[in-house]
């Protein structure tokens, strides 16, 4: 009877189509990689790499760059793992392939959380949550990693939202990584009964549907439950089963939890001899992962990728601004294509208006409509003759002038209004009687409001709110103008240390925007002496205080 992977390679062997022979050669390397036969499954997969680079099938060959990634992790060859890890990055992100940039992250951000490197492993994971929130593996390393910080509160919710999502998607091995997890959080609160109720949990999912690498770890985790329980003699029995288990499949990770548990447990029941060798045995697998060698390699791929990102970056942006450019030759055709029909109706609507004023030739009602007709048409003949303020050039788009802000403000909400209306939002906007005046350029400014305002939008659709606000706010402080614009949305999530006006920092998802919103707004508000402040409270929206100087004698 032939075995699952001859089946496979039978498939492979026999299939035309490149994407799914693909397909069927990450099938056979994952069930080598399962077998422990990693040496067998990296030969066969740079076998396949070679065929497909000749193709050019770009996914094909990101598909198989993450593959590799993971049979070097499973070697413990981790700057490996991370060079081909960012390879198959660069390649996703280039495609625009969320799931995979989502699921490559979380890989990247194992690899560094084995490397003793939580803060950068927490980066990619919470950047991995951003293209793909419902990515199980993330969510649960992200709870090991808040369970690390003893931030429990934090912890405990991820591995609810994993356990949520691995029951609803019927993923019975992720249910039982996430209940292992929950196990190892309690064992560190001394809970050990709940910790153990938590692994038995975990077992008995594992009975229905068999994967070594989880029973090992969960059985790791009955070992230091009972280890704490002042039960070494049982503690004993599970790691020597988790032990039995590395050695069937051969598996390093696996191999140097192995050895420090019974290290541990070796040292509770007084046997210093096996304490030693195993603690030896230990350190020698964690030298083999991390080296002064290792160490440089590291770093300069991390340059590598951060290079290229940038590079596709800047390249996105260029094309971007072309399009943008070509939008806005289209749009000025478009303009002057719309003026004769909207002359007609302005004068055919006027014409019939002023014959109705002085010989009363429309039946009754229909001047209401003559009317809202011609208003109508002058209002988009106004928006029109706006709009090209954004794509003429010369001096007028440069200089500052003297400008009232509350009327800036005003024809930016005319703009804007009907969008905010038509995403159920409420807007509250109030102004400074004084009308102040500012040196400053009128498009810029309409363009700083419509994109915070878009901002706000943005985070309100995220909102499980009944009532959504976003509120305009003008008031005068000594010699400047405060501009508020605020909402009661998601709040920003900001959890790298960077700045939300760094060009390229986006909270939103990848399709919503570059990240250049706020950096635009910023330079535009830097330009006319200002400053931008903002108070960010998760969950319960932003506030953003723009500071103008006043123009001194106009107010």
């Amino acid at each position: 009877m032939k075995s699952e992977i001859e089946i496979l390679q039978k498939r492979f062997d026999e299939e035309k189509d490149i994407s799914k022979k693909v397909d069927f050669a990450l099938k056979i390397s994952s069930h080598h990689r399962f077998l422990s036969r990693e040496d067998k499954a990296i030969n066969f997969i740079k076998t396949v790499l070679d065929q497909i680079l000749e193709t050019n099938y770009e996914i094909g060959i990101a598909k198989l760059y993450k593959e590799i990634s993971l049979i070097h992790y499973s070697k413990l060859e981790l700057d490996k793992a991370l060079d081909f890890g960012f390879q198959a990055l660069s390649i996703f992100k280039r495609l625009k392939e969320d799931i995979k940039i989502s699921e490559t992250m979380c890989n990247i951000g194992v690899y560094y959380n084995a490397l003793n490197l939580p803060e950068k492993a927490k980066e990619y994971f919470l950047q991995s949550l951003k293209y793909y929130p419902e990515n199980i593996a993330t969510l649960n390393n992200l709870g090991e990693h808040f369970a690390k910080c003893e931030d429990n509160e934090e912890a405990i919710r991820y591995f609810q939202e994993t356990i949520r999502i691995a029951k609803e998607q019927n993923k019975n091995i992720d249910l039982a990584y996430a209940l292992k997890s929950l196990g190892e959080l309690y064992i560190d609160l001394k809970q050990n009964k709940k910790a153990i109720d938590y692994f038995e949990q975990a077992l008995q999912i594992l009975t229905i549907q068999k994967d070594s690498n989880a029973e090992a770890f969960i059985l790791i985790g009955l070992s230091h439950s009972y280890i704490n329980e002042k039960k070494p003699e049982k503690a004993l029995t599970f790691s020597l089963k988790a032990l039995q288990i590395a050695e069937e499949i051969n598996n390093n990770e696996i191999f140097w939890f192995c050895y420090g548990n019974l290290a541990k447990v070796y040292e509770n029941l007084e046997d210093y001899n096996n304490a030693y060798k195993y603690l030896q045995l230990s350190l020698k697998l964690h030298e083999q992962m991390y080296s002064e060698k290792i160490a440089h390699r590291i770093a300069k791929l991390e340059a590598a990728y951060e290079m290229e990102k940038k590079e596709l970056e800047t390249k996105q942006l260029l094309e971007k601004n072309a399009r943008l450019a070509t939008i806005g030759v289209m749009a000025a055709g478009i303009t002057h294509e719309i003026n004769q029909p909207l002359n007609s109706i302005v004068i055919n609507s006027d014409g019939i208006l002023f014959k109705d004023d002085r010989d009363k030739v429309l039946p009754e009602g229909y001047r209401q409509s003559v009317e809202k007709i011609f208003k109508s048409a002058q209002r988009i003949d106004e928006i029109v003759k706006h709009m090209r303020t954004y794509w003429n050039s010369g001096d007028d788009l440069i200089k500052n002038k003297s400008l009232s802000i509350n009327e800036c403000i005003i024809d930016a909400l005319s703009f804007i209004t009907q969008q905010i209306r038509s995403h159920g939002i409420e807007l509250q906007t109030s102004y400074t009687s004084q009308n102040p005046f500012i040196s400053g350029n009128q498009v810029h400014i309409e363009q700083i409001i419509i994109n915070l305002i878009t901002n706000s939008i943005h985070a309100l659709d995220r909102s499980e709110r009944k009532t959504k606000k976003i509120k305009v706010k003008t008031e005068l402080e000594k010699d400047n103008v405060i501009l508020h614009i605020e909402d009661n949305g998601i709040g920003l999530t900001i959890n790298d240390g960077r700045d939300i006006f760094d060009p390229f920092y986006s909270t939103k998802n990848p399709d919503e925007g570059m990240g250049l919103g706020l950096a635009i707004v910023k330079n535009y508000i830097t330009q006319m002496n200002g400053e931008i402040l903002f108070e960010n409270k998760e969950s319960m929206g932003v506030a953003f205080k723009i500071t103008l100087p006043i123009l001194k004698g106009e107010q």
